[in-house]
């Protein structure tokens, strides 16, 4: 399923329970129509060593799959609890919204009972002690990993009945209708099409969600070899694509690339852009270093953040915006108990509310979300270069969106990107966009942030949404007005 619009919310960010609805009108108003939660299950009473920090209780380290925190009980028993959840899900529903929930089936939590009781379901390294996985300068010392090599763990999880099958059923009944698949290319491929076929017999509408983070291209091999060997199908309906990133004016060739590999392996249905996640420190954070304080610190920041959320959102068939990206967040997002609380974030939007900020991205968002529900659902997505001539500080991209199975695209969009926002705003192409009209492309013209009320700049991008798509219309484009001007033509010649 294509055109998938993620709210990706971090529970602590809510509170208990009955404040999680606050979730579902956040998501409303920015125009999603999914939303996916991360784990919400009792965790690890074990810290670990996080980048030289002290830090416990990650979502990810997961003790008891089949309870609910009791951070979000709010003194609620299990049975409350769960009545809460299903009241959730069916006001999701109520507003045609998906919910997702995390599948991690990689690892449990270290003091997971299982982890005493059925020691050899684990991997363990030469010298016997637990296998510690992760990268070297953050080591996950709180989980321990499954070894699905182990007969009696296969057959312990996976087998009829299973444990995470248990959980599966137990998903499905609370009324969640996705799953996002933690990690998929550090489990045998075989795990994912047994556990996820379960879900599918069940509930053939599930949408399944490949997080592809750090797919390199050895791990999409070994992932496209084992399904070849095992007759596997794939069984993700969208991958994760960090173009949104990484794009940083790069050559475009290799941003396909660098998608192909993932959407090969790990997607049906195309790939889903991001800018953040729990997983990297916020964009913000990153830029403030580089911008410093101040009210001019924070437009470039506000505007280099809707650049790139652009770029994710229209080079890809879905995108996903995590809770707080809208309010510019700079802190406050990983899954361990010390990075984030909900009283932050209350605060926080309450002075974006009442304060006059640059950060209040919220109706931008929503603008670029509402263009993108109007493209066709099930979208192929090239895109190219686009040269204009003689501003320096602009590149363009251009996005041409083809309906599955056609063979012309039904709607282009061309994004006008500030590449040097350290220099400041850089000047509209008022006389490209002249020639660019008078082509009768039909084309609109968005404009974001402060750039709404100052349309001769672009301070981080401007939209152009051409219905009907620029190739079809190739003989109305204004016939590439760089190479009329005896200027270097486009990459490649699509538009002037």
């Amino acid at each position: 399923m294509a055109g998938l619009i993620l709210y990706s919310v971090n529970p602590r960010s809510l509170g208990t329970l009955p404040e999680w609805t606050v979730a579902l009108m956040e998501a409303e108003k920015l125009g999603c129509n999914a939303i996916h939660l991360n784990p919400f299950h009792p965790v690890t009473a074990a810290s670990k060593n996080y980048h030289g920090a002290q830090v416990s209780g990650s979502l990810y380290a997961i003790r008891d799959h089949f309870t609910i925190n009791e951070e979000f009980c709010g003194g609620l028993s299990q049975v409350q609890a769960f009545y809460q959840l299903r009241d959730f899900m069916r006001m999701a529903r109520a507003k045609k919204m998906r919910v997702l929930a995390d599948l991690v089936f990689n690892h449990v939590a270290i003091d997971h009972p299982l982890v005493a009781a059925h020691a050899n379901f684990f991997r363990h390294d030469a010298d016997g002690k637990l296998h510690v996985p992760g990268p070297a300068d953050d080591p996950w010392t709180d989980i321990a990993q499954i070894d699905y090599n182990n007969a009696e763990a296969w057959n312990y999880f996976l087998g009829e009945s299973g444990y995470w099958l248990r959980l599966i059923d137990e998903y499905l009944d609370i009324g969640f209708s996705g799953f996002r698949c933690d990690a998929v290319y550090w489990l045998p491929q075989l795990v994912w099409e047994r556990a996820l076929n379960h879900a599918l017999v069940r509930s053939p509408d599930t949408l399944i969600l490949a997080e592809t983070l750090g797919l390199s291209g050895q791990d999409a091999e070994l992932m496209s070899e084992t399904l070849r060997e095992s007759d596997a199908r794939l069984v993700y309906d969208i991958c994760y694509d960090d173009v949104g990133r990484t794009w940083d004016n790069r050559d475009i060739p290799a941003l396909k690339n660098s998608r192909k590999g993932r959407m090969d392996v790990a997607a049906r249905d195309g790939a889903m852009g991001f800018v953040d996640s729990h997983d990297f420190k916020p964009r913000a954070a990153e830029l403030r270093k580089q911008y410093g304080a101040g009210a001019e610190a924070d437009a470039k920041i506000a505007a280099i953040c809707l650049r790139d959320y652009a770029v994710a959102c229209f080079t890809n068939d879905s995108v996903m915006l995590p809770r707080g990206y809208q309010w510019c967040v700079e802190d406050h997002v990983g899954p361990f108990r010390e990075q984030v609380n909900a009283e932050f974030y209350k605060a926080l939007k309450l002075d974006r509310k009442h304060t006059k900020s640059a950060f209040t991205l919220g109706p931008s968002i929503a603008e670029m979300h509402r263009i993108r529900s109007q493209l066709p659902p099930s979208v192929t997505v090239e895109f190219s270069r686009v040269h204009i001539a003689g501003h320096e500080g602009l590149t363009a991209m251009q996005c041409d969106y083809t309906p599955a199975g056609g063979k012309t695209p039904a709607t282009s969009i061309i994004m006008l990107l500030n590449i040097a926002p350290e220099k400041g705003a850089v000047k509209f192409p008022e006389e490209w966009w002249k020639e660019f009209k008078g082509s009768e492309t039909g084309a609109l013209r968005f404009q974001f942030g402060a750039d709404r009320n100052h349309r001769e700049q672009i301070s981080g991008v401007a939209l152009l949404l051409v219905p009907g798509g620029l190739k079809m219309q190739r003989h109305h484009n204004p016939s590439n007005v760089a190479a009329l001007k005896g200027e270097a033509p486009p990459e490649p010649a699509l538009v002037a």
